[in-house]
Formats: structure tokens, sequence, C-alpha cells
């Protein structure tokens, strides 16, 4: 089907506001222009709502669920929010146990009910060239790495590791969460990490995002899901959502791939209907200024 939704208030990076229409067909967008008086389409009125894109967001161990009902009350709760994309993690302590697990993940991921990405969570030890050339060869982007010690950073052989990435460059996310006892030893642990994430050139995130907390776009750019997630632009997924234009964080309305998911306070669960996500090229759509600001 498709449809027009017009004189959408827009707010440019720059802080501009512009007005814009958009034609959705099917679960993609087509077109969008600042005026489609011209087009024959059925129109949709968006008056006393805010159209933004939809969120990407994590659920750490949402893969790991194994209670449908807990599995079905996280997603209802994703899509409250208005998340249509779920990043989770598979944990993998064990080399040789990637690939069982890993499709293991993905299995239990089929009754979901929104777009996902898998990710993969492991040790320090664990994190060696073999296991980067795992993910490139199951297309996992982005590697959520538990760390004890700061030695384990300083000896580990980072400049193999990037050698190992190429071709594809899956995301490196560090965690000391669990090691810190001080805001001031985790700035240690965060400056440390900078200096070798910079100097041996690893993808990752300065600053990623909590369970349910929206990814940024420089993040999804790394990820390699922009654009067809997380933003309004020709050949995006038909992701979106409708807030009060008073209340930006009140989420009416969400729609994935042009179906309404969520709509005031009915929320629909449809085990299935979610599709994963399959980084091809994790930060092919990164921007020069990015992709030199590690």
């Amino acid at each position: 089907m498709k449809y027009i939704v017009e004189n959408v208030k827009r707010i440019t990076e720059e802080g501009i506001q512009m007005n814009r229409s958009y034609l959705f067909e099917s679960d993609s967008i087509r077109y969008i222009n600042t005026k489609m008086k011209k087009l024959q389409w059925m129109r949709m009125n968006i008056d006393g709502f805010s159209l933004q894109p939809s969120h990407v967001m994590n659920d750490l161990n949402l893969c790991q669920e194994t209670h449908f009902s807990m599995f079905k009350k996280r997603m209802k709760q994703l899509i409250s929010l208005g998340c249509t994309t779920v990043v989770t993690y598979c944990e993998i302590y064990n080399i040789r146990e990637f690939t069982p697990l890993i499709k293991k993940a993905r299995h239990r991921m089929i009754n979901s009910g929104i777009d996902f990405v898998v990710g993969v969570r492991t040790n320090s030890k664990t994190l060696t060239p073999a296991f980067i050339r795992l993910c490139k060869r199951h297309k996992v982007p982005i590697v959520l790495v538990d760390f004890t010690d700061q030695k384990e950073l300083q000896h580990k052989i980072w400049q193999q590791i990037k050698d190992a990435m190429h071709f594809y460059q899956p995301l490196i996310i560090p965690n000391w969460d669990h090691v810190c006892q001080s805001e001031k030893e985790a700035e240690q642990w965060s400056q440390l990490w900078q200096y070798y994430a910079t100097e041996y050139q690893i993808p990752t995130c300065f600053s990623f995002p909590a369970d349910y907390v929206p990814f940024p776009k420089a993040l999804l750019q790394r990820l390699g899901l922009y654009p067809k997630k997380g933003t309004l632009l020709v050949s995006s997924d038909v992701d979106y959502i409708l807030t009060d234009e008073h209340d930006s964080e009140k989420v009416d309305v969400v729609v994935l791939r042009g179906k309404v998911i969520k709509a005031g306070n009915i929320t629909e669960y449809k085990p299935g209907y979610g599709r994963e996500q399959r980084v091809r090229l994790p930060g092919s759509y990164l921007s020069i200024s990015e992709a030199y600001s590690i």
C-alpha cells in the first residue's frame, strides 16, 4: 500500500526546522520532498503528532531468555519505548562453541516481534584473531568484551586483531563495570581503552548505550544499520513513531516496516514478525569525519 504523510516538521542535525512529505510504499520509503501535491495517493494527517524515526536499542541478554512469557514481556517493553530493532548478545567464552551457540541464539530470536541484530559477548581471553574471523564468517557486527584487569588491555595483541578485521570490522565494546570501584578507576579504564583503540584504529564506541537507550546516529553508522534503520531517508525501512507534539517522551504509535505494532495503549506482539538484520559491512555509511574520530 502506498500513502503520503504530509507536512512533517523535522529538526535537522544543524537544528533547522524543515517541512517534509514522505511517500511510503509497503515497507520502504520511496520518495521525499517538501510538497507532493501532484501525487495521487492516500494521505495521512498527523496534526497534533510529531513523526520521528523509531529506535534501535540494546537488550543485552534477550537471546538468552528461555521463558516465553518473559520474552514477550520484554518485547512489549521495547515496543512501548518506540524500539523496532533490538541488539542482543550471545555469550560465547569458548571459541570452539562459537558456531553452535550463535546458531542457537538466532533460533531463539525467531519469536521476535521486532527486527533484531545478534552480537556476541565474550571475555578478554577468548578475544583472538580467530574469534574475529568467526565474527566475519557469521556476520556478527558487534562484540562486547568483559575485562577484569587493565593488564588484559595492555597485553592484548591488538595489531593482530585489527589485521583479522580485513573487509569486516565488528565493533569492539569493552566492559569493565563489574570491576570498577570508583569513578576515578572507571576514568582510568576509559583513558587506557581510548589510547589502544586510537593507536590501533579499533572500531568502537566510547559512549555505549545501556539497555533501552536509543542508539545515536554515529553508532548506527559504525554498526552498519544506517541508513536502513534509525532514520527516514529514501530506501530506509518504514520504521517510525508518532509522539505527542507537546510531549516527545510519550510514544503513541509505533510502526515497523509499514505495520502498526502499537497504537495508544494497545501493543501488538506478533511472534516471528521480526527479521534478523545481518550486517554485511559494518561502517559502510560512516562519514569521513566519524571514520577518523576513533
